[in-house]
């Protein structure tokens, strides 16, 4: 019914481009974008209800496991206690009517379980209670005004076989509480006289509730929780203020470590309130009890409400969008031929920035305005290829010039000069002078910008030299080239200016004394040339910003200190690949490695 409507609106519309583009447009982009939600929608309920539900089962295995865990080591203190000698021996005796030999033996039973309680922090206190008459504590807690034989929980463990864990309970069995209102889990069991093998007594120990709730603390999701069940599904302890029966997991006993839905009905003494929840439990062996996570299936229906917000959200913006791209090409359709007439005469008068965009649906004009913007954009970047070449030479060309006369150098050098000769130091000023002339002779080199190797590293040496007596002893150098490149022509002023990065990045920003050491040898047709220093050296990050950017790549706010533009002029000069790498550790010192071809006679002349 609805292709039907569609098909006789265009017929009626035949020659309406624009309303034929609007529709389609509409169509193909609404329907799969319909579908496409749907199937998102789905996909991701599903991830996120599996990923929280995983979630909850990892968390449980881990509380399960921290709490079996503790347990076993209170477990391993208890039997530290009922096993200890001098324990068992203070069971065994008659104190009758000696009080102070009770009293000793209370000191000195109260000691070993002090020391016991060590082995597990967590406890609040062990008590041994003899049926010779004798208590025994490892904190200064008094015992409670009663007869502890007559008391339930002390029949109970003096009956059981192994250990016996109580549920929280307000205060403490045997001892008085700091605070009443707290809450204690308490384990016993009873001891057995090795002699004899009779019960002479039993072993209480005492742990805050708080411990046990801190290692459960972790919550499964936003509002998920965590229960601590007995063996008749009583909650004993939990993240949250609920304590009661829960009442619809009675056939839940085999589904341990698996998730399951259920509706939860939960009592809390005043009122019984359902909900639809997501549970998983383990079983923690030790004690019997489970550790039980439970995720209300309302938190789920809430991340599903926010997908559908999302893809409903989606499906605006797309067919949006969709109606706005067709407005658009309709509006383009209209123009192409009176565009392309005017692009030409703005070419004809020298506009280079001219660009057709047309979308007509006569294929001759699409091509004739491709073709158009084709022959544009290449007479365009020839044109921008030849400036920027002659830029880039001309740039290099006035750097080269500013390096050959830098007034601060030689400012400096001439202070250095008028200073030594104040001094009376004469050999140095001879040096200097004759380094500065060796300097700025090979600098000019009467205008040639490729020299032989040997003057390019007498240019070197002449600027080391002069630096090495204005700093004195803050650097040693040494240049080693071999035999055979001596005579190899290369581009004048590269070493220079990596020695003054060395020194003015190095060596000055480092307390210690330092080298560079230069490097230069010839493989093959390729000029290899080595600068090192054990300067300050850069940070990795520094390095790779550094090498990337040499790479050509726009780097905001990075500082050079001038190396691009060596290989800028090398590169424009030789026309062939050419390599510059850094490599450098923070403190240590940096190392540049250049790689170039062997400069010919050719370029030397062109």
């Amino acid at each position: 019914m609805l292709g039907k409507y569609i098909r006789i609106l265009l017929r009626r519309k035949r020659e309406s481009i624009y309303s034929s583009l609007l529709i389609y447009f509409i169509l193909f982009a609404l329907i799969p974008t319909l579908i496409l939600n749907f199937v998102y929608y789905s996909l991701a309920s599903k991830s996120i209800n599996d990923a929280i539900t995983k979630l909850g089962n990892e968390m449980i295995v881990k509380v399960c496991g921290e709490l079996n865990y503790f347990f076993e080591s209170v477990i391993r203190v208890g039997d530290v206690a009922a096993d200890n000698q001098h324990i068992q021996t203070a069971l065994r005796m008659d104190y009758g009517s000696d009080v102070a030999l009770r009293y000793s033996k209370d000191l000195e039973m109260d000691a070993e379980l002090y020391f016991a309680s060590f082995l597990q922090p967590k406890i609040e206190g062990l008590s041994v209670l003899g049926a010779n008459g004798g208590e025994y504590k490892s904190y200064d807690r008094t015992f409670l005004n009663q007869v502890h034989k007559d008391q339930d929980w002390y029949k109970t463990i003096e009956e059981s076989k192994g250990y016996v864990w109580f549920p929280p309970h307000q205060g403490q069995f045997a001892n008085v509480s700091d605070v009443e209102r707290e809450a204690f889990v308490s384990c016993g069991r009873a001891i057995i006289d090795k002699a004899t093998g009779e019960v002479n007594g039993v072993l209480l120990i005492d742990i805050n509730e708080k411990v046990i709730k801190d290692i459960i603390s972790a919550e499964v999701g936003e509002s998920g929780y965590v229960l601590i069940l007995d063996v008749d599904n009583n909650v004993i302890i939990s993240t949250i203020d609920m304590k009661g029966k829960l009442i619809g997991i009675e056939n839940i006993q085999h589904s341990e470590g698996k998730s399951f839905t259920i509706d939860l009905q939960v009592n809390n003494g005043e009122k019984t309130s359902t909900q639809s929840v997501i549970a998983t439990y383990q079983e923690i062996p030790v004690t019997g009890w489970k550790v039980m996570g439970i995720i209300p299936v309302k938190q789920l229906n809430q991340w599903g409400n926010i997908l559908l917000l999302l893809t409903g959200f989606l499906t605006i913006v797309i067919v949006g969008l969709a109606v706005y791209t067709a407005v658009r090409t309709s509006n383009r359709v209209t123009k192409p031929i009176t565009n392309l007439r005017l692009a030409m005469g703005q070419v004809e008068k020298g506009d280079m920035e001219v660009n057709i965009t047309t979308d007509s649906h006569y294929e001759e004009v699409n091509e004739l305005a491709g073709s158009f913007n084709i022959m544009v954009a290449k007479v365009k970047e020839l044109m921008n290829r030849i400036y920027e070449e002659q830029r880039k030479l001309r740039k290099a060309e006035l750097k080269v010039l500013q390096s050959q006369i830098n007034p601060h150098f030689l400012y400096n050098t001439l202070d250095s000069i008028l200073w030594l000769n104040r001094s009376e130091k004469k050999q140095e000023v001879e040096i200097l002078v004759e380094s500065l002339t060796t300097f700025f002779r090979v600098g000019i080199s009467r205008g040639k910008d490729i020299i032989t190797i040997e003057e390019e590293v007498k240019h070197l040496e002449s600027y080391l030299r002069i630096q090495h007596i204005r700093y004195g002893d803050r650097f040693q150098y040494s240049i080693k080239v071999q035999e055979e490149a001596l005579g190899c022509l290369v581009p004048k002023l590269i070493l220079q200016p990596l020695a003054e990065n060395s020194i003015y990045h190095g060596v000055k920003l480092k307390k210690t004394d330092c080298r560079i050491d230069t490097r230069i040898e010839k493989q093959g047709d390729r000029i290899i040339m080595i600068m090192e220093d054990s300067g300050a050296g850069m940070t990795q990050e520094k390095v790779s910003l550094l090498n990337r950017a040499l790479e050509g790549e726009k780097i905001p706010d990075f500082e050079l200190y001038g190396v691009r533009n060596i290989k800028e002029r090398l590169q424009i000069l030789l026309k062939e690949d050419v390599s510059m790498i850094y490599e450098s550790r923070e403190g240590e010192g940096t190392r540049v490695t250049i790689s170039i071809p062997e400069t010919t006679s050719e370029i030397a002349n062109a």
